[in-house]
């Protein structure tokens, strides 16, 4: 079962000292605690953004490496389609052989 919340602020500072096997005997000594865990807390945030942020960049990289390949190739494929059709004739002379000289045996 769950224990009841404390309720004055001597028992939260009991439970707190309990909690962390610290003995808090100011005001200032809580302040100092609290501002500790806060800065604690934004390091911890700073560095998880950190990894997303690269996470994130290097995806955004990516994509843009891949969409450059992409216009590349589908503009290289259109301007080969839309190339005009050219015929191009090469005379070619066809000199006749007889079967027997072409295999060899005469």
């Amino acid at each position: 079962m769950a224990e009841a919340l404390p309720e004055s602020r001597e028992e939260l500072l009991s439970q707190l000292e309990q909690l962390t096997g610290r003995k808090f005997r100011t005001h200032t000594d809580v302040r100092d605690f609290v501002a500790l865990i806060d800065a604690e807390k934004t390091g911890q945030q700073a560095r998880s953004a950190s990894g997303w942020r690269a996470v994130k960049s290097t995806t955004l990289l990516v994509l843009l490496i891949l969409a450059f390949v992409q216009f590349y190739l589908a503009d290289a494929l259109l301007q080969m389609v839309s190339l005009r059709e050219m015929t191009f004739f090469v005379p070619v002379t066809q000199q006749v052989r007889s079967a027997l000289a072409f295999t060899g045996l005469v």
